[in-house]
């Protein structure tokens, strides 16, 4: 008796034991060890671009002495001070806002300080307009603005790109100085001074000509044409229109879409319909005497001042009303009072802001564009359904002999990705036209310049740019550095030491974690820099990685960015390892819940009073007493005809203090919980029971 208390106690143990050490296992296969990296102590802090337009404007006036009958009365100064309010109006950096500076100019050029243009200083570059008096001496000497442009621009303070240098001339006449030299001879010199002191500028030409057969400004308009470009040069015939043609020019500055001049007479009601996707809309009022306008909104509501995204500037003559976010749909017009009213209308939508490339990108290595969608706050715009949206770009080469098209396909969060690269052969500006369709109604064309220059930079070749790869602990990071199109040793081209020239990050991930950033180490052998970062992807999704190269360039005079900050998106799925795997522990936790449900099953039981006689060879008799089950199965042997022998095992499991389950067979059985091959036994059976091979009787 000793002995069977002493198994079944051990039975006990050992079940026990098997549960607590499965579970620790599963426990444990999650986990692993982290290989130990340079870790850097430092972060990568990826800016956003800059997204709105800085513009440098010199407005050139003439005053030459023709102007006494072209312009008697001065309208231009006056059309002048439209134009300040005009670009004042227009969404800047406040750090970098546009500067204007005006240059009165015959024989001499005057003035043309460049001043930031903030709502303070509105009067006092207006007066800029009035406080140089021309001499009259009837010359127009062009070449002297542009010079007066030139060194207010070089004594003006560098202000970063994105900046745009814009020229716009107002005159009368052609190119005329004592020197008395040809037309030919007066534009080519333009030509010259254009390429070699603004070869990044926009040069606009305004010309009126009220003589009948247009014999002064008209006949230089082929002129001014080929050099400053088609759709550059307008030519006026009435001197009124003086400040619509300043509107049309700062459209054409900021690739606003052309909307019409809407002109309503005194108690009129008209409609116009907004784009959808605008940023903002811009209503110049141009009113007679006592007339006041109206604008409602397409659900009726009054646009005053005062209410959140409505700015108003009243000036002389005229109003500028700004809305932020206008909806789209009908808006409608309402005149009060007598007169008539003229209305420009400047639509200004929303635009991608170009995450890559650069402003300044090495040449060698492919352009391919990444942009997001959002507000000037980061916020992704929503698509309207009946307007749907399309992002297409054209990429021009530096002497407009190749371009790549391409559409923004990939999207990864608010980031879109151009479906194609372009190369980057030649160093130049490299032109991109990017159009944002919104289905029938919008169509948004616009610009961006990219500066290609030789330098040394980093290609990344793991992880590769939206490839995906599978779960992992750590990721594998390897590159190269270039220029041009070729391996570049980073000794040669930085004093800084390889290991601690290129700095990796994880910055994004499903969760929003990051992780901490390493030095890679850099292998003279195959001239790759590699490292392997420690970080937990066990979620699917998009992550990003930001790989920083900085360092002290060995030659000053040679060109490098201060540093060059490139993110990686990628995604991380479930493949099949990862799939085999996790399946291999979803079936680990089912066999210990399988397990431990079979040791509840078993240590619940109620115990049996008595003993149970097997009939077999032996005879055999077990005693099952005070017990719940038999614990390792009895080998019972019995024997059949011809003498053969059939060996078996009795699992005894008590389903009572007066019954018993029998089940014949190995572990698999009673795993089972007895579905098979057995059998419940009754003490008021009063005969045997078959079960597997043996006869069984509880007594």
């Amino acid at each position: 008796m000793r002995r069977v208390h002493d198994h079944r106690r051990f039975q006990e143990a050992y079940l026990r034991a098997f549960v607590a050490l499965s579970i620790c296992c599963l426990l444990c296969a999650g986990c692993g060890q982290i290989p130990p990296e340079r870790q850097a102590g430092i972060t990568i802090e990826i800016k956003r671009p800059q997204t709105k337009l800085g513009v440098d404007l010199f407005l050139c006036l003439d005053e030459s002495g023709s102007m006494l009958t072209t312009d008697p009365e001065r309208l231009r100064h006056e059309a002048g001070k439209y134009l300040i309010q005009n670009l004042l109006v227009k969404d800047a950096d406040p750090k970098f806002p546009h500067r204007i500076a005006v240059i009165p100019f015959d024989d001499r050029a005057y003035g043309g300080d460049l001043i930031d243009l903030h709502p303070a200083k509105a009067t006092e570059v207006a007066a800029q307009l009035t406080m140089h008096p021309p001499t009259r001496q009837g010359n127009t000497s062009f070449i002297e603005a542009l010079r007066r442009a030139q060194r207010s621009l070089d004594e003006a303070q560098p202000y970063p790109k994105p900046r745009r240098t814009v020229i716009v001339i107002f005159t009368d006449g052609e190119p005329d100085d004592a020197r008395k030299l040809s037309l030919g001879a007066y534009f080519d010199e333009l030509r010259t001074y254009l390429r070699d002191s603004f070869p990044d500028a926009s040069l606009y030409i305004i010309g009126i000509d009220q003589t009948p057969d247009r014999s002064r400004f008209g006949r230089t308009v082929a002129a001014w044409r080929d050099l400053s470009g088609e759709d550059h040069v307008i030519l006026m015939e009435r001197l009124d229109d003086l400040y619509s043609r300043f509107n049309d020019t700062v459209r054409k500055i900021f690739e606003l879409p052309e909307s019409p001049t809407d002109i309503l007479a005194a108690r009129e009601e008209r409609s116009f319909e907004a784009m959808p996707y605008l940023s903002r809309m811009e209503i110049h009022a141009f009113s007679e005497r006592e007339l006041r306008l109206r604008l409602l909104r397409p659900d009726g509501s009054l646009v005053e001042s005062g209410q959140q995204g409505i700015e108003i500037r009243e000036q002389p003559g005229y109003r500028i009303i700004t809305i932020k976010d206008p909806m789209s749909g009908l808006w409608r017009y309402q005149t009060e009072g007598e007169g008539q009213v003229k209305v420009f209308r400047n639509e200004v939508p929303f635009r991608m802001t170009l995450l890559s490339p650069e402003p300044v990108h090495p040449m060698g290595k492919p352009i391919r564009l990444k942009a997001e969608f959002v507000t000037e706050t980061g916020e992704p715009i929503r698509q309207l359904p009946e307007f749907p949206l399309k992002f297409t770009a054209r990429i021009v080469n530096p002497d407009r002999t190749e371009e790549t098209r391409t559409q923004f396909l990939e999207r990864v969060g608010t980031v879109y990705y151009a479906d194609r690269e372009t190369p980057t052969s030649k160093p130049g500006d490299y032109t991109i036209e990017i159009e944002i369709h919104g289905g029938q109604k919008l169509t948004t064309k616009y610009t961006e310049l990219v500066e290609v220059r030789e330098f040394a930079y980093l290609t990344l070749n793991a992880p590769r740019l939206l490839a995906r790869y599978g779960f992992g602990d750590e990721l594998e990071i390897a590159g190269q550095l270039h220029r041009a199109t070729v391996l570049a040793d980073p000794e040669k081209e930085f004093q800084t030491n390889p290991n601690s020239l290129i700095l990796a990050q994880l910055i994004s991930s499903p969760g929003g974690q990051k992780s901490g950033a390493l030095w890679l180490d850099y292998d003279p052998a195959d001239k790759s820099f590699h490292g392997r970062l420690p970080f937990q992807m066990r979620a699917p999704g998009a992550y990003t990685l930001a790989v920083q190269l900085k360092g002290e360039p060995r030659l000053p005079s040679v060109y490098t960015p201060a540093a060059q900050i490139e993110a990686t998106d990628f995604y991380v799925n479930r493949d099949w390892r990862d799939s085999l795997w996790l399946g291999a522990r979803i079936v680990l936790v089912l066999l210990i819940l399988w397990l431990v449900s079979v040791a509840i099953w078993l240590l619940t039981r109620k115990k049996y009073i008595g003993t149970l006689e097997v009939r077999d060879d032996q005879g055999t008799e077990i005693n099952i007493n005070n017990r719940r089950f038999i614990l390792p199965p009895r080998p019972v042997e019995i024997t059949q005809d011809e003498q053969r022998k059939i060996r078996g095992k009795l699992w005894l499991v008590a389903t009572g203090p007066q019954s018993v389950k029998v089940v014949w067979g190995g572990w698999p059985s009673v795993m089972f919980f007895g579905l098979s091959n057995s059998c419940q036994i009754n003490q008021d059976d009063g005969e045997p029971v078959r079960v597997g091979r043996v006869d069984v009787m509880l007594s």
